[in-house]
């Protein structure tokens, strides 16, 4: 059974703009949100594919609308949800996709 990742967030970066997928994880029949342009903690995603968390829907906060995804951070989870990405593009759903999804963004 994989370890859980880790929470501890100590000496981890609020933001970092020139952060990117640097790990992709690999899904089967699983439940995205493809979007071409997303913003998450200072930076610029393209062409994005990202494992929906349970629950997941598209959110309004301080006015842009959020989507909660399973991905880490410098390989840190958030302690209490997953990611929340912000969309800058129009969401595409594929509730039965196979193939990979980003899992890691960093430096």
């Amino acid at each position: 059974m994989p370890t859980k990742p880790s929470t501890d967030w100590t000496g981890v970066p609020t933001t970092y703009p020139a952060a990117a997928v640097t790990e992709p994880k690999s899904v089967s029949n699983a439940s995205v949100v493809k979007l071409s342009k997303a913003f998450i903690r200072g930076s610029e995603i393209t062409n994005g594919v990202f494992l929906l968390a349970d629950g997941a829907e598209v959110r309004s906060y301080a006015g842009r609308q959020r989507i909660e995804v399973q991905c880490l951070w410098f390989g840190k989870k958030p302690k209490a949800t997953w990611m929340n990405i912000t969309r800058l593009s129009a969401p595409k759903f594929d509730l039965n996709y196979t193939g990979p999804v980003a899992w890691d963004i960093r430096k």
